[in-house]
């Protein structure tokens, strides 16, 4: 798995009111990350742009689905994870 790409089972949001509730147990069953590159040109220091979206929840089911990109903006790498939520 690549340095700072992380499952998108949790988020973290700023709120002042309510309080965000408490974060929930997610067991992963397939978690799968697809290279675009073998050679990435992201300099240390540099930002990749990282969007996620869950397409599926139902019945205590998910799947999330991931892109990141580099700053010039190539696709690094693409994830797919189906999780059990709540377990």
């Amino acid at each position: 798995m690549p340095r700072g790409w992380s499952p998108c089972a949790t988020s973290s949001h700023r709120r002042s009111s309510p309080a965000p509730p408490d974060p929930v147990a997610a067991a992963t069953i397939e978690y799968v990350v697809h290279l675009a590159t073998t050679a990435p040109s992201v300099r240390p220091g540099e930002y990749v742009y990282l969007s996620s979206r869950s397409p599926l929840s139902e019945e205590g089911f998910a799947v999330e689905d991931a892109t990141m990109w580099a700053p010039d903006g190539r696709v690094l790498a693409v994830a797919r994870q189906t999780r059990l939520a709540g377990a």
